[in-house]
């Protein structure tokens, strides 16, 4: 450096800017201590505010934009960390660093493209950076090439074989291609690095019922839920494999463990509404569904569910209302549609319930599958045929029918759902039948 370079150098550092923590001009120099101190003691928002004063006099220097671009990027201003990042690899073209952040921006504006690419050239420049590996799983994953994200986060880990977030990002690989042993495995994997990972306890359990191991999956949520018990997507989904199964009063009880912990969640209380109506309470079903739909008034399948819960055949004004208040939040729920034209069939309002029954899809081959159900009741009822929409009223109505004496006996028991409900209201011994084949 000659002495007109080193004066210029000298008088550079010694430009005074406005970024300390006091708010106080200090030195250039000063600036950027401050920067990195307020970094290393986990002040990002400070360390930020500093970087962006100090790129205003080193405005092309890799150090500091590479800086401002990992500290945006820590604090989600993606856009930020972007202009930050792009001007970085303009600079600096082998940058691996650089591009490897560049990529997660790009993922993180999802705009995937250009993220595996960003992401290659970081995989290109240093194949041993475990980082970029995994932004190159993602954005593929992004995209939709498992094959290839799969291959990703094994190459991560074959650089950092201690790497959590690898191992459960590819189980979401493996799982999207229905893998679902090899998913469990490798969420199972990320838990014995991190047993506090909740995501890939949750993933895990996921895992397993899509395998069709519901054994397995409720014990693995249960120790999802122990390891975290306010993590309400694992009650959610205990609750539904317990209601799936049959165990009704179970899953009951689960949804309403998760409203302990937070009240306010919509989907909740529309299943637990589901499951109470399973279980043929019907009067509080239908609280759980209002409820849900207080939550979320653009909810169509709480409005939906409603319309069971006040179904009357006596009365349809209840359920009526109910199904035109899902259709007002979602004109295409095919399902509304479809029980609306049976009610104004019912009535006598061909016309009207053949605009509803247009609404379904059809198909070349005849009427929608639906409809030829309804067509077939019509034909085989008489005026003293019942009509329910809870299996558990159904239930009852037969029950109260059936006024012989003698054995009360389900065949086909499967998982006992039916059976508890006939129990209920049969006022004697209930004997249920299935050879499990």
């Amino acid at each position: 450096m000659n002495r007109k370079q080193r004066r210029r150098q000298e008088k550079t550092n010694g430009k005074i800017l406005s970024a300390a923590q006091s708010g106080k001009d200090v030195p250039l120099q000063q600036a950027i201590e401050m920067m990195v101190s307020s970094y290393e003691k986990g002040n990002r928002e400070e360390a930020y505010k500093i970087a962006r004063s100090v790129m205003k006099v080193l405005q092309d220097d890799i150090d500091i934009l590479h800086f401002a671009g990992t500290v945006a990027l820590e604090l989600g201003r993606y856009e930020d960390a972007l202009e930050h990042l792009e001007k970085a690899v303009a600079v600096k073209p082998d940058h691996a660093e650089a591009w490897n952040g560049l990529g997660h921006a790009y993922l993180a504006l999802k705009k995937v493209e250009p993220g595996i690419e960003a992401c290659q050239k970081a995989v290109a420049l240093l194949n041993d950076m475990p980082e970029a590996h995994y932004n190159l799983g993602n954005a593929f994953s992004a995209a939709g090439r498992m094959e290839d994200a799969i291959q990703s986060f094994a190459a991560a880990l074959e650089h950092r074989p201690a790497f959590p977030e690898a191992l459960n990002n590819m189980g979401n690989a493996l799982q999207a291609m229905r893998r679902f042993d090899e998913a469990a495995d490798a969420f199972g994997q990320a838990i014995k690095i991190n047993p506090d990972f909740t995501g890939a306890r949750f993933n895990r359990a996921n895992a397993l019922i899509a395998g069709g191991k519901a054994k397995q999956a409720i014990a693995a949520y249960k120790e999802s839920i122990q390891a975290n018990p306010k993590h309400l997507a694992s009650y959610n989904n205990l609750a539904t494999v317990y209601r799936q199964l049959g165990q009704l009063p179970e899953s009951a009880v689960t949804y309403r463990q998760a409203l302990k912990i937070n009240d306010a969640v919509a989907e909740l209380h529309n299943n637990l509404g589901v499951a109470l109506q399973d279980c043929g309470e019907a009067e509080d079903a239908a609280a759980c569904f209002k409820r849900a739909l207080e939550l979320a008034p653009q909810n169509a399948e709480a409005a939906f569910n409603l319309h069971a819960a006040v179904f009357d055949d006596q009365d349809f004004a209840p359920a009526t209302e109910a199904l035109e208040q899902a259709l007002s939040i979602d004109p295409h729920h095919e399902r509304s549609h479809f029980m609306l034209g049976c009610i104004e069939d019912h009535a006598g309002l061909a016309e009207n319930a053949e605009k509803h029954f247009a609404a379904l899809h059809w198909t070349a081959d005849g009427p929608h599958p639906a409809v030829d159900s309804w067509l077939y009741i019509k034909q085989a009822r008489t005026p003293a045929t019942r009509w329910f929409a809870p299996a558990s009223e159904t239930l009852r109505y037969c029950l109260e029918q059936a006024s012989e004496t003698g054995a009360v006996l389900e065949f086909g028991v499967r998982y006992g759902a039916t059976l508890r409900l006939i129990a209920a209201d049969a006022g004697q011994p209930v004997h249920g039948f299935d050879s499990f084949e």
